[in-house]
């Protein structure tokens, strides 16, 4: 049953029955493009990739056991600075993080109790934590592919064919 369950979850972070490969929504995304609005659009795709991340790594800190004050992580840093924006390096940096989280949350996935509670929130189990990091993360990759698409620089669909 566990090989069942770390296979579900672990498929859903490369956007198997739900979405498409996070990787593909991202591919090709600049850091011009990425800090443009569309009219009408509360964020950018920087704004949203960045707060994909903060919460990925939250996520997975509180799964690995680390004590969190959550109130602090969303008021402080939970959508980058304007002048954080500025420098492109710092998108670039922002997609290795969000890469590497995947990666991460997957390799943890052999060596977690599922039910396990930690924190101090004993309603948010393990499994509950990748759940809600599957659904945040499937949630934002959307709206990024939206805020792509009224921009005009839609992601390519992938083809069936690479592997």
């Amino acid at each position: 049953m566990q090989d069942h369950l770390i296979n579900a979850i672990s498929s859903g972070f490369y956007g198997e029955w739900t979405h498409i490969d996070p990787k593909y929504a991202l591919i090709g995304l600049t850091p011009s493009n990425a800090r443009k609005k569309p009219d009408g659009s509360a964020h950018s795709c920087w704004e949203l990739l960045h707060h994909i991340v903060i919460w990925q790594d939250t996520i997975i800190r509180h799964i690995q056991g680390e004590t969190l004050n959550w109130n602090d992580i969303e008021a402080k840093d939970n959508w980058p600075t304007t002048e954080s924006m500025k420098d492109d390096s710092n998108f670039s940096t922002l997609l290795v993080r969000f890469y590497s989280g995947v990666e991460k949350a997957t390799m943890l996935l052999t060596s977690v109790d599922f039910l396990k509670t930690s924190g101090g929130f004993p309603e948010l189990s393990t499994i509950k934590l990748y759940i809600v990091l599957l659904q945040h993360t499937s949630y934002h990759i959307g709206q990024i592919i939206t805020v792509r698409q009224c921009l005009g620089d839609s992601p390519k669909p992938p083809n069936p064919n690479d592997n």
